[in-house]
């Protein structure tokens, strides 16, 4: 499992992993809090900040490299 991993996601397959995950979650929470009825103001400012995190965090995550793996 870990060589099929480690081919497709290369040798720090354990934070490209946890960054995927990060952001899918934080796509769908954006999705999910976003509030129809009230303004853009309001969305961008208080809904969507959380979710932003998760999202730069994911991001981070996948360029960061595992100091486990050997390159």
């Amino acid at each position: 499992m870990k060589n099929l991993l480690s081919k497709f996601l290369g040798s720090s397959w354990r934070t490209t992993g946890l960054g995927i995950v990060a952001i899918i979650i934080g796509l769908r929470s954006a999705s999910v809090l976003w509030v129809h009825s009230q303004t853009l103001y309001f969305n961008v400012f208080y809904v969507i900040p959380g979710p932003l995190a998760l999202l730069i965090v994911g991001w981070a995550l996948i360029h960061a490299r595992d100091h486990r793996a050997k390159d």
